[in-house]
């Protein structure tokens, strides 16, 4: 049996399922490379810019967002006068 990396669940084998899968799940293969809470928001203070900051971890917008999401993670925009 082949365990999920992530997760540690058993990977599903046969019946429809591919034979060299190593994620237990869509979801699971999405969080594989999701960095620390602590680096996430420093970089994100540090850069104030979403585009940047998904370039520096080397991904895309969207799953900086969804790393975000997953973290409970707020943007918020501050007007100055």
């Amino acid at each position: 049996m082949k365990h999920c990396p992530v997760c540690n669940k058993v990977v599903p084998q046969g019946h429809g399922h591919k034979s060299a899968q190593i994620y237990c799940s869509e979801k699971c293969y999405q969080e594989r490379n999701i960095p620390p809470l602590d680096d996430l928001l420093t970089a994100l203070n540090k850069n104030k810019n979403i585009v940047v900051t998904a370039e520096l971890f080397g991904v895309q917008k969207q799953a900086l967002y969804r790393w975000m999401d997953k973290y409970g993670i707020k943007r918020i925009v501050q007007f100055t006068t």
